[in-house]
């Protein structure tokens, strides 16, 4: 049976992370009127947390740059609203 702890951090650490290099983005048409395409950009994490092994209870730290890819839409609404959505 699988218990987990009422404060996830008590498992895992507090994760600590910052941008080490963020996506060159474009702004493109998008494929309906009102919408406008963030195509796929690369950018880089990095990531530092403390975290305990599930099956045997032992320690380590992940610290590690974690590359990842932003891509949006975004949408004009007819309220000069404006939606960002990832994808």
């Amino acid at each position: 049976m699988l218990v987990r702890p009422a404060d996830p951090e008590s498992r895992f650490g507090a994760p600590a992370w910052s941008i080490v290099s963020y996506p060159r983005i474009t702004i493109a048409p998008g494929a309906q009127y009102g919408t406008w395409a963030i195509p796929s950009a690369p950018g880089t994490a990095h990531l530092n947390v403390a975290v305990t092994s599930l099956l045997d209870g032992s320690t380590s730290t992940f610290d590690q740059d974690v590359p990842f890819r932003l891509r949006a839409t975004i949408t004009l609404g007819a309220d000069d609203a404006i939606t960002v959505v990832q994808q």
